[in-house]
């Protein structure tokens, strides 16, 4: 298993980093000789990666890295827009001391972490990065559904599979931060609100 994990971490980091760039084929046989890994434990790391999306089995021409488009991205917006919202006033409603501490440590860390500029250093872009996505993690992980709380983490995933293959894409930021013209921001705190009086 240890072999496994490894060789899933390291595929995903590369697929997340585009060393490994969309629509590239995955043959078990260069992925064994560029990682190290042998053929079982790179076999289940694909069908893991397959089932978070980042990799796609085509028939008659095995694992390709999932390629990437506009499209795509509008997918994934919808999806985090559809089902964000709901579990972040679950999660205020449900929350204990537990989940705020958590929702406190990690907004910590980001605040703590600058924000990327162009032409930053990747290591910077992607420690940002990751901070970004634990406070957002944190924030829906008060709520007791395991079931649709797992959701939002595979849509971040895809998600930051996306952003780095692009970084002039918007990240897909949740619904309750969004505050342009035309956003949902009032009508958020609105439900926010309605959510503490009924908890």
């Amino acid at each position: 298993m240890p072999k496994t994990e490894d060789a899933y971490n390291a595929l995903r980091n590369a697929i997340l980093e585009c060393s490994l760039a969309p629509d590239a084929p995955l043959t078990v046989s260069l992925l064994k000789e560029r990682f190290g890994f042998g053929w079982t434990p790179l076999r289940e790391a694909l069908s893991r990666l397959e089932a978070e999306r980042l990799v796609v089995l085509a028939p008659n021409r095995g694992y390709r890295v999932c390629g990437v488009s506009a499209e795509s991205l509008r997918d994934l917006q919808d999806a985090r827009l559809a089902i964000e919202p709901r579990l972040f006033i679950r999660s205020i409603a449900e929350g204990n001391e537990d989940w705020e501490g958590r929702v406190v440590a990690a907004h910590h860390q980001l605040a703590s972490t600058p924000v990327p500029v162009p032409n930053a250093a990747r290591d910077a872009i992607h420690l940002w990065e990751r901070r970004h996505d634990a406070f957002h993690a944190a924030l829906l992980s008060g709520t007791q559904a395991p079931g649709c709380s797992s959701l939002p983490a595979r849509s971040m995933t895809s998600s930051a599979a996306t952003s780095g293959t692009c970084s002039a894409l918007p990240r897909c930021a949740p619904v309750w931060m969004t505050t342009r013209k035309g956003g949902c921001g009032k009508p958020m705190k609105r439900r926010l609100a309605l959510a503490r009086t009924r908890s």
